[in-house]
Parts: C-alpha cells; sequence; structure tokens
C-alpha cells in the first residue's frame, strides 16, 4: 500500500495544473476541498457539472436536478459535453484572491445551515467552553509542571479517537521520542505502559496501541537544533498534509523554537509578526495549531502559593493574547494533592466556538490523564 501512496504522489508531483472532477454532493465537496489542502489549492482547477441532467416532479411543476457525476454527464449529455466540462475547469479559490462568485456557495451554506460550531474536545463538561475548528489557533499556558503537555496530548488523543484526526507534534521537552510514544499510548489504551502496581498492559494491547500511535501521531525531529524554526517546521508538516492528511500541528513549547529576532524588531513585535505567520499557516493549511507557551517568571504570594498566570503573563508580549483564537490556562494548586486541575478558557474569539469560563478535571496520575469531575470516562468514538 505503501508503495501505492508514494508512487502516486511521485506522479502528481510534478503537475501543474490538476483538474478536480468529483460528485456534485457533500461528501464530494468535503473530497474536492481534501484534495485541493492536500495537492496545492494553487494548482487545482474545479469542474462543475451541468443542472439540467433530469426532471424531478414538485408540487409547483417541474424542476431540474443537477449531474451528480461525470457519468450522469455522459449518459445525459454525451462525451462531448463531459469533455467541454473538464476543458472549462475554473482555478480552485487561492487564498488573497477572491470574487464575489467564490463566496456563493459559502454565502448560500451560512443561510441554510448557519454558523457551524468546532469539534467536540472529547469531555463533556469542556464542550460547551472550548470546540476545536480547521485553521484556527489556541494557545495554552500554565505553570510549569502543571500539566500544560499532558493537558494537550488527553485532547489530541480524543480528537484522534472521535474525529480521526491526525497530528504532527513538535516536542522536543518531551524527547525521547520514545517516552513521548508511550504515554500516548497510555491515553489510548487507557492502561499504563510500565510495570508498577496497576496492573501494565499486554504485550498484544502494547501492539495495538503502538500501530495507532504510529498512524495518529508522525512526530517531527529535525536531527539539527538550528533547523527548529517556524519555517522548518512549517515545511514538515505541509509534507505531512500531503501524504497523510494530518489536521493538527502542535509546537511544544515555543521557547524551544531557534528564534532569530532582527535587531530592528523588539520581542513584541517580532511574537506579534511570527504570531501571525502561524495563524496565515494554520489558515492556509487548514490546520488547527496548538502552541505552548511558557508564562513569565512566577512569584509566590505570601501563602507560598503561585497565582494563576493570565495569557498576558507569557513570556514576551501581549500579543499571545491577542493575536491567537483561543487562550486556555492549565492551572492546579499542587500543595493539596487531591486538589482537581482547572482549565480557564479566557479567550475565545468566536462565540460559536466555545465561551470564557472553567472547568475542572481530576488529574489520574497513572496514566498522566484528566478525568471529568462526576464523569469518569471520556467520550468513546461510538458515543
Amino acid at each position: 500500500m505503501n508503495r501505492i501512496r508514494l508512487s502516486a504522489e511521485e506522479k502528481l508531483k510534478p503537475l501543474r495544473k490538476i483538474v478536480i472532477a468529483v460528485d456534485n454532493d457533500t461528501p464530494g465537496q468535503k473530497l474536492a476541498e481534501e484534495l485541493a489542502r492536500r495537492l496545492g489549492q494553487e494548482r487545482c482547477w474545479r469542474a462543475t457539472w451541468p443542472t439540467n441532467c433530469a426532471q424531478v416532479h414538485h408540487g409547483w411543476g417541474e424542476a431540474s436536478q443537477p449531474c451528480k457525476d461525470a457519468n450522469d454527464v455522459l449518459i445525459h449529455h454525451g462525451a462531448d459535453v463531459l469533455r467541454q466540462c473538464i476543458d472549462t475547469a475554473t482555478p480552485w479559490p487561492v487564498s488573497g484572491i477572491m470574487t464575489v462568485d467564490m463566496l456563493s456557495e459559502a454565502i448560500e451554506a451560512l443561510y441554510v445551515d448557519g454558523v457551524q460550531r468546532g469539534l467536540s474536545p472529547g469531555w463533556h463538561t469542556l464542550e460547551p467552553l472550548y470546540t476545536v475548528k480547521e485553521g484556527f489557533i489556541s494557545i495554552i499556558t500554565g505553570i510549569p509542571s502543571h500539566g500544560k503537555s499532558s493537558w494537550v496530548s488527553a485532547l489530541t488523543v480524543n480528537l484522534a479517537m472521535l474525529h480521526g484526526w491526525r497530528f504532527c507534534v513538535f516536542s522536543p521537552e518531551n524527547h525521547p521520542l520514545r517516552k513521548h510514544g508511550s504515554r500516548l499510548m497510555e491515553k489510548f489504551i487507557r492502561e499504563p505502559f510500565r510495570a508498577g502496581p496497576t496492573k501494565r498492559m499486554s504485550p498484544e494491547r502494547a501492539d495495538e496501541a503502538l500501530e495507532w500511535v504510529s498512524w495518529y501521531f508522525p512526530m517531527i525531529s529535525p536531527p539539527d537544533e538550528s533547523d527548529w524554526t517556524l519555517d522548518s517546521i512549517f515545511k514538515i508538516t505541509e509534507e505531512l498534509v500531503r501524504r497523510h492528511g494530518v489536521k493538527g500541528l502542535v509546537i511544544d513549547p515555543w521557547n524551544e523554537l531557534e528564534h532569530v529576532r532582527p535587531a530592528h524588531l523588539s520581542e513584541s513585535e517580532y511574537i506579534g509578526l511570527s504570531l501571525r505567520k502561524v495563524r496565515q499557516f494554520a489558515r492556509r493549511t487548514g490546520l488547527h495549531v496548538w502552541i505552548v507557551a511558557h508564562p513569565a517568571k512566577m512569584y509566590r504570594t505570601k501563602d507560598g502559593h503561585y497565582p494563576m498566570p493570565t495569557m498576558y503573563d507569557i513570556s514576551g508580549s501581549a500579543n499571545w493574547y491577542n493575536k491567537p483564537d483561543n487562550g486556555l490556562v492549565i492551572h492546579r494548586d499542587k500543595s493539596k494533592p487531591d486538589s482537581p486541575v482547572e482549565v480557564h478558557t479566557q479567550k475565545i474569539r468566536f462565540r460559536e466556538t466555545g465561551e470564557v469560563g472553567q472547568v475542572d478535571f481530576r488529574y489520574n496520575k497513572v496514566l498522566a490523564d484528566y478525568e471529568e469531575i462526576g464523569k469518569h470516562d471520556k467520550w468513546s468514538a461510538a458515543s
């Protein structure tokens, strides 16, 4: 199967024009969008089918029914019309180029269906506050060792199980990668990988989990640390979009990237420009991007506790609050072992994706996972 996929990729790579001619229904349109996303919108053209393939009887008389696919066109109109449909294909809308006719279908869909919510994050209690949409950016912050990375891992495992999303992960703080992979396996199987007082996963279950994580979580690990730049991460991610259709990118943490700030830019200006670049990349590729960013140095209060940081406390710039679509803070009182993990949604740009608020989770120390308080299991793909 890999040989077939690689062969197809090599054949398509040199082509400058690709005509997408798929079924004229909702699944067909979704397929067309995914093909354009993977192949590159700038070289894709879209064929449209005639609207008068058949007459349908309604209470008000007869109406034309559009042709569903190329076979319908061939049967009802013949080979010449089918060839004309291919020859007159229109360029796929490319980011930065927009005409009114390109918006007509989207506007009609908005009128009929309304604004669509994002995908469930896999926790019932969190869904009213936070959902996930393609082309968006979420910033995750919190005091070091309060669980930011493990929470993002749990979220992405949920999205893979519920919605079939695949992720590319740049997480140098979670090295070695085999250790990170084993933690993802635990969250999928819901049993510990390592030997201990709790019964560990069987070899058979470990094989199942390894295969699952390998499929859904390709890791980004440039061998030379000087290549740990946004441009390098984007280049590798775009290749994974083309080859594997990944839907999410995790950068954990931001400060491990190799940042080359021009001398004429302040740190705040540099972060603002970088986040704009991330946003443009997310929209162009249809990815959701999660960035884990550490707050500036926090100081204990008089009672010895660290205060919960806000998005404005992230090191470097208020742009951490201003630029992204979503901002979440993971916080817990580590002086109390049984205290809940607080997930605060401090910024939600669009109300259809959630709202500002707080949800508490119980931390599962064995699996480094998160359980809803009052609901002990995450959603399964069947629920």
